[in-house]
């Protein structure tokens, strides 16, 4: 009888752990998830103001328009989960922002499309990972991936126009 209880409380311990740890990663995941649509929002509207290429300001004008949705969604499903969502950029994204919006013309568009390329392969791994849980995070992360998915598919396509557009040039 003894032992019974030792391996039930054991037991316990192994799955309250378990839980408590599906916990953190779904509240580190939609802290992050939703800095990212913040940034992605900033960025797209610098994009819609300052980018040359009319394909990448309409990119920009996409990513304002679908990362504030997603931003609605995140937030919703962080304050689910107990967590304070973001409001504002954090120092580092600030920093990238500001960097970007120091450049103009074709290095603008340059740099802002490789950032988005960049951005959005990260956050499909990141976004495919949560996707796997169970919590209200990743039932975003699982609404949320074919959107971060034809986003990635936009930015390449214009990455691939400027190279081919260099090379004919």
């Amino acid at each position: 009888m003894k032992h019974a209880i030792t391996l039930t409380l054991a037991l316990a311990v192994v799955f309250a752990a378990r839980v408590m740890a599906a916990q953190s990663a779904g509240t580190s995941f939609i802290e992050e998830a939703v800095k990212g649509n913040i940034w992605e929002v900033q960025v797209g509207q610098l994009a819609a103001r300052k980018a040359t290429n009319p394909q990448a300001r309409k990119f920009g004008a996409m990513l304002n328009t679908d990362h504030g949705e997603a931003t609605r969604k995140a937030a919703l499903a962080a304050q689910s989960l107990g967590v304070t969502p973001a409001t504002s950029l954090d120092p580092k994204q600030q920093a990238k922002y500001d960097r970007l919006a120091k450049l103009e013309g074709e290095s603008f568009d340059r740099a802002f499309i490789e950032a988005m390329v960049a951005d959005h392969q990260q956050d499909i791994a990141k976004y495919e990972k949560a996707a796997q849980g169970t919590d209200a995070a990743a039932t975003y992360a699982k609404q949320t991936l074919p959107r971060l998915r034809e986003h990635l598919a936009t930015a390449q396509q214009l990455q691939q126009s400027e190279k081919d557009s260099k090379s004919s040039g």
